[in-house]
């Protein structure tokens, strides 16, 4: 029997509380949930990053929602790991790096859920054991790179998460864990943050190969060697792609192609994507 982590997500607010959920924003939320977590769980397991979520060595299953309140519990189960902490620490602290600081607020908010957690665990008579996260702060600290590769990867579906937010709910929590750790909660000004694109000032121009493309999206990942790292692009010109694209021909053919663009960041000056204007082949030109 698989070793399940488990997680939660809680809808507050407008329909949420009547126990109602638009489920066009519900089916959305939990598939950007889902594909987060396995490509995270992948690389917690296997240290690969993988861009498609099918292919991630993980297991995730849907549970009963709580009654009494829309909250929903995801678990999911991961063959192996490359960080001797448990799941749950691994994802509580990459997503918090992902969120924006709490204002004073939210943080009081966040503070009173995990007080209220322990209290209860206390009267049930659970033992409290906390996670040791030393290992996997450092973890998280000598893999940046990677980490901000999937967080570029995986941008778009951590969005989708909070899509209920002004809509059918007014906030959004994710919690982790047995003990329910308040992973952050989003609301609509957090959410604007979240969602906000910041263009760098000038045009680059990026050498890399591509390791994904979707000609339907107009959408893939790119690897830089000079920097070291992958990222998402986004073919943004006005001239259509040709039958044989260059995006297709540098993926299947493993070569590399020159780009230019621009680097469109997060709000904390992460790369989220980079808008591709024009591509040529590299070795088409001395």
């Amino acid at each position: 029997m698989a070793d399940f982590s488990d997680f939660s997500l809680v809808y507050q607010g407008l329909v949420a509380d009547r126990r109602m959920l638009d489920l066009y924003d519900a089916s959305r939320s939990y598939y950007g949930f889902a594909r987060v977590i396995a490509i995270l769980g992948h690389y917690y397991s296997t240290g690969e990053i993988v861009s498609q979520a099918p292919k991630a060595d993980i297991e995730l299953y849907l549970g009963l929602p709580a009654e009494g309140s829309f909250k929903q519990t995801v678990y999911a189960a991961v063959a192996g790991a490359i960080i001797a902490t448990p799941f749950t620490t691994f994802v509580d602290h990459t997503l918090r790096s992902w969120l924006p600081a709490s204002d004073k607020e939210m943080q009081r908010v966040i503070n009173l859920l995990e007080e209220q957690n322990k209290l209860l665990r206390t009267r049930a008579g659970a033992e409290l054991k906390k996670a040791p996260e030393e290992p996997t702060e450092s973890h998280i600290r000598d893999h940046k790179t990677k980490i901000d590769v999937i967080r570029s990867i995986t941008s778009n579906s951590f969005r989708e998460i909070f899509r209920p937010v002004g809509r059918s709910a007014n906030t959004v929590e994710i919690l982790a864990g047995p003990d329910e750790k308040p992973i952050g909660i989003v609301d609509e000004e957090t959410l604007r943050l979240i969602e906000s694109d910041v263009p760098d000032e000038n045009e680059s121009s990026v050498e890399g190969t591509v390791n994904s493309f979707s000609r339907s999206s107009l959408t893939g990942i790119i690897f830089s060697s000079a920097l070291g790292r992958g990222f998402r692009f986004e073919y943004v010109s006005e001239t259509r792609l040709p039958r044989g694209d260059i995006f297709s021909w540098s993926q299947y053919s493993g070569r590399p192609i020159r780009t230019r663009g621009r680097f469109i960041k997060f709000f904390d000056g992460t790369i989220k994507k980079f808008e591709i204007y024009a591509a040529e082949r590299v070795e088409d030109k001395n």
